[in-house]
This record gives structure tokens, sequence and C-alpha cells, in this order.
């Protein structure tokens, strides 16, 4: 039977990754994985060595010294001089770090067009229609487009501080930064840039109706579908990026590490 690495050697094998500037906990795994089967790999053929041994003859092929290591607790051979590592596991780190970050920006991209998808898509004609109706019943156009967007941002603004925040807070139970978490800080805090913006895009959209008149373009669109439906849009795009998305993220990193979840 073959010799298996123990909780203890994988663990430090995870300190091995962190000593080497693997930050995040999530790429580390993943170099973890590729190490832990290239010494069991190595075990097959040589059973004799011990962990140390066999982690030497494997990190040497990456062009890693292994015996750069300062924790005296450490499975690890204490360095018997400052010597810095070779860049070899460099490159595989800068592997797997771009390679999980491609990973996650295909998930949540792919959850940003989840939501143009039914029933959602009805939502959004529904909204257009109904802001379509309103336009075309009162007079000054450019201050229902402006209110309308105005009383959206502050109300779901305040649903973001006081209400959405708190649920998809994610308390992580370890000292440990994780790529997906941070990618779910930035998605939470996002609507923060939307509403630094909305003063500039609530005046680009309301520029539309002072200047139908002066374009061609505007004599086969009608102005008031144009603005309603470009309004639709910025405040379903503020709502994927601001609530949709960092649910799914959270979700994403309670099912990927429960370990390290507070429930």
């Amino acid at each position: 039977m073959s010799k298996q690495l123990s909780e203890a050697q994988i663990e430090h094998l995870h300190e091995f990754c962190e000593f080497h500037n693997v930050k995040y906990y999530d790429v580390q795994i993943e170099l973890v994985d590729h190490l832990a089967l290239a010494i069991e790999k190595l075990w097959e053929t040589e059973p004799w060595l011990t962990f140390e041994e066999a982690l030497v003859n494997v990190a040497e092929q990456f062009g890693v010294d292994p015996f750069h290591f300062s924790n005296p607790n450490s499975l690890l051979p204490f360095p018997v001089e400052n010597i810095h590592a070779n860049s070899g596991f460099d490159v595989v780190t800068e592997a797997r770090t771009k390679a999980l970050e491609r990973k996650y920006n295909r998930l949540q991209i792919r959850y940003f067009f989840e939501f143009f998808k039914l029933p959602k898509l009805l939502l959004t004609i529904f909204s257009t229609l109904v802001l379509y109706i309103l336009f075309e019943l009162v007079s000054d156009k450019t201050l229902v487009a402006g209110i309308v967007q105005v009383v959206f941002l502050l109300s779901f603004f305040f649903y973001w501080l006081l209400v959405f925040r708190n649920k998809v807070k994610l308390t992580i139970v370890v000292d440990k930064r994780f790529m997906l978490s941070e990618h779910l800080r930035t998605f939470k805090n996002s609507p923060l840039i939307f509403a630094a913006l909305s003063p500039g895009l609530i005046n680009a959209i309301t520029k539309l109706f002072e200047i139908q008149d002066k374009f061609l373009l505007f004599i086969y669109i009608n102005t008031s579908v144009l603005v309603a439906f470009l309004i639709t849009l910025s405040g379903i795009i503020f709502i994927v990026t601001g609530v949709y998305i960092p649910q799914r993220i959270k979700a994403d990193f309670e099912k990927e590490f429960p370990q390290f979840c507070v429930d």
C-alpha cells in the first residue's frame, strides 16, 4: 500500500506555499494538491524516503530551495543559510493564480448573463414599458427621468446599507486570504461606485430628451422608449452587480470552503 500524506504534512505544505509568497489560500490549495500528488507518486517508487526528503526532491523539480524555510516548528528542515528561492515555483504559482482568477471571472460573467433570462427578462420589458408610459403622460420628461433614477438609487442604497451588507457578510474562521472572498468584497461594494457615477449617468440619459430634435437618429427611434430602456438597464446592472452576483459568490464560497465559514 502506497504512503499518503498526513494532515500535519498537508498543513506544512500550506506553510511552504505561504512562505513562497502564495498569499491566497484557495491558490495554496491548488498548489498543495499538486505538490502532494507529486510526493505520493514519488513514494510509489521510493517509499523509503521521508516526507522531508520527498519534498526536497519534488521542490527541486520547480527550481525551489526547500531548505529555505524559517519556521522552527515545521516538519521541513531548518535552513542552514539564507538562500532565496528560485523563480521556478513563482512561475507555477503565477500560472495557478491566473487560472483560478479566470475561473472565478468566467463564473461571475455567467451569473451576470443569467439575470437576463426568463422570467427576469420579462421584468426588464415590463419596467421599460411602465417608464415609457410615464414619460408619454408627463410633459417634463427630463424631470421625471431624474426623479425616477434618484428614487431608485436612494432606495437601493438604503437597502444595501441597512439590509444587504449583513445578508452577504462572510465570516471566515481562519486568518487567511481567499481570492474568492476578495471578489465578493469588490462586488459587495460596487453600489458605492455606481452611486458616485450616478450624477453623470442621470445627466447623460436625460440629455437625450434635450437633443432628440437635433440628430437624425432620433427621428427613427422613440426617445421615450430609448431612455426608459437605458434607465431600466442601468438599474438592472446596478442590482446584478450589487446584489445578485455577491449572493452567488457567497454561496460558491460556502459550498467550496464550508470548513472555513461561520454558520
